[in-house]
């Protein structure tokens, strides 16, 4: 029997490694999906075809369900992905992972209000992979931590102006972590990515649903409220590389804020 050829099997390895080690406990669909993928010679040969940095499991997955793909077991999946292979090929080749999770405020809560303490002023915030912006809120949803007392919420009449009630975003602490008694006031926000997303755009919002695993329906719910909240009053997002766009943006921050430039690891 001839052997594979080496980025086929590179390529099959990568789905196995996804369905043994990062889906499980996470999403059993995809565990099943992925390793049905690595052990269809079919399957790979065509992955294969794309660019390298375009046959990531969470790229094809999230397209075939942008594309309608139902949880389910492999066979059916494999059926769909059949009957909608050039579908699919044409959102991967033009879709990225941009995963934009609000809940990752939750971690940034405790530095972005110290430093507007310190500071003693309001914040401005520029976000390096910015997405469509839903992390450029942190002012705008509300917080548990796990200590049982401290707990940061928009007030009622906060939440109908910024257009509905917002995601709570539960947090796990470890060590002495400065939780906030509230949230710090943000007067400016703006972003920068390759490829921004427009979250008045239905489009590129179903792109972010697609994204959010097939089981996990509490991130799903949480993107909708922060999608609703952002969609009242989206962030200056710009197209580019940080290294060309970065000072650019920065200088049109109020010089009365407190700028903070930040990324977080997708």
């Amino acid at each position: 029997m001839a052997a594979a050829p080496i980025s086929a099997s590179r390529t099959a390895s990568w789905y196995r490694h996804f369905g043994l080690v990062e889906a499980p406990g996470s999403s059993p669909c995809y565990a099943e999906w992925t390793l049905g993928i690595a052990d269809d010679p079919q399957m790979i040969s065509r992955i294969d075809q794309w660019p390298h940095d375009k046959r990531q499991p969470n790229l094809l997955l999230a397209a075939a369900r942008f594309l309608g793909a139902g949880a389910g077991p492999y066979a059916q999946f494999r059926g769909f992905l059949e009957d909608h292979w050039t579908a699919v090929s044409r959102i991967v080749l033009s879709r990225s992972t941009q995963t934009n999770e609000a809940g990752r405020c939750a971690a940034l809560l405790p530095s972005l209000a110290a430093i507007s303490a310190a500071e003693r002023k309001p914040l401005a915030l520029i976000e390096v992979g910015a997405s469509a912006g839903l992390v450029l809120f942190p002012d705008r949803y509300g917080y548990e931590f796990d200590d049982g007392t401290t707990v940061t919420r928009l007030s009622p009449d906060q939440a109908v102006r910024t257009g509905g009630e917002p995601p709570v975003l539960r947090c796990v602490t470890s060590g002495p972590v400065p939780l906030p008694a509230e949230l710090p006031q943000v007067v400016w926000r703006a972003g920068i990515d390759l490829n921004p997303l427009d979250v008045n755009n239905a489009d590129d919002v179903a792109w972010l649903e697609a994204l959010v695993w097939p089981e996990q329906d509490f991130r799903l719910m949480r993107l909708r409220q922060a999608v609703a909240i952002v969609q009242q009053d989206p962030p200056f997002l710009i197209a580019g590389d940080l290294n060309d766009q970065l000072v650019d943006v920065a200088a049109q921050a109020p010089a009365g804020a407190a700028l903070v430039v930040f990324h977080h690891v997708p």
